[in-house]
């Protein structure tokens, strides 16, 4: 054992007495501990002698870095407070589990705010299925999970951008929280960025199709992270960036999460398809309904 290693033990060893209430000069660990031994022999043998003496020490350092390490991992996947935020978009290529990820934190969720779903073609927990765009108008204290919203707003309309900005204001003044995902980021403006409190990218192969000066792509060029560079977001399905400004500083970054056993069966909801088809046209009455009630509300 170098004398370095010693005075290092010898350091750590008084920190523990001191700690448990006792007097570190009582002891005279330089002349109980061999320097012949090994670090970890010597470690081992002061832990007994602390046992002999009624003191007993908690973990070893090993095992403290373990739970340090294991802590920071689960702080670091933490769930965004779903309470704190009014907007979160979910952003990827296709096939790259957006579903999957909008459903584990809707199941994290321990508040007391219903949770209703829009654009799923299958019932999921005891989340309520709205049967129609225009009902998301007439909910307050709710979550409200819109699966594909370039279904439901046209991607190059700038009035449907507009309407966007003012649906997700009202909601702040409804205590409404949107949650939605998508693959086609083209249709957030910067106007609607600024209304968006939370981000969660997955995996995008080629950033070249995100708009230059986007936030999403912002994000990603400001994100230190091997799997982050200039040609795309290189991540794992069960892995997602996230970005919040009300997150605490470190809680931005990669997280995972766990599959939850979701699938978009989409096969034999062809009559569905065609129905939200309907519903997207500019001259549908439901659709203009939906701007009237809001202009009426403001």
């Amino acid at each position: 054992m170098e004398t370095y290693e010693k005075a290092r033990l010898i350091k750590g060893l008084n920190k523990i007495v001191t700690e448990k209430g006792k007097d570190p000069m009582s002891f005279d660990w330089d002349a109980e501990i061999d320097s012949s031994l090994t670090i970890q022999e010597a470690r081992n043998q002061a832990i007994e002698q602390l046992k002999q003496m009624g003191i007993e020490p908690e973990t070893t350092k090993k095992e403290n870095y373990e739970e340090w390490h294991n802590r920071k991992q689960m702080e670091q996947n933490e769930t965004i407070n779903l309470d704190k935020i009014k907007s979160l978009a979910i952003i990827g290529d296709t096939g790259t589990a957006k579903t999957n990820l909008a459903i584990y934190h809707l199941r994290k969720y321990e508040g007391t705010r219903q949770i209703y779903s829009l654009g799923y073609p299958k019932q999921i927990d005891d989340f309520k299925n709205l049967s129609a765009f225009s009902d998301v108008c007439r909910l307050t204290d709710s979550i409200i999970f819109v699966d594909e919203l370039s279904k439901y707003i046209h991607v190059y309309d700038r009035n449907s951008n507009y309407q966007l900005m003012e649906l997700i204001s009202l909601f702040e003044h409804q205590n409404n929280t949107l949650i939605f995902t998508t693959q086609l980021s083209q249709f957030i403006t910067r106007g609607i960025e600024a209304f968006i409190d939370c981000w969660n990218l997955t995996r995008m192969n080629d950033l070249a199709t995100l708009k230059n000066g986007s936030k999403p792509k912002r994000i990603i060029q400001n994100t230190m992270h091997p799997k982050c560079n200039k040609w795309s977001l290189a991540l794992d399905n069960g892995e997602f960036l996230e970005f919040s400004e009300k997150n605490e500083i470190g809680h931005n970054g990669i997280k995972k999460f766990e599959n939850q056993g979701i699938k978009k069966d989409w096969k034999n909801s062809k009559k569905n398809n065609e129905k939200n088809n309907e519903k997207n046209n500019d001259d549908n009455p439901e659709y203009k309904i939906l701007w009237l009630k809001y202009m009426e509300m403001t």
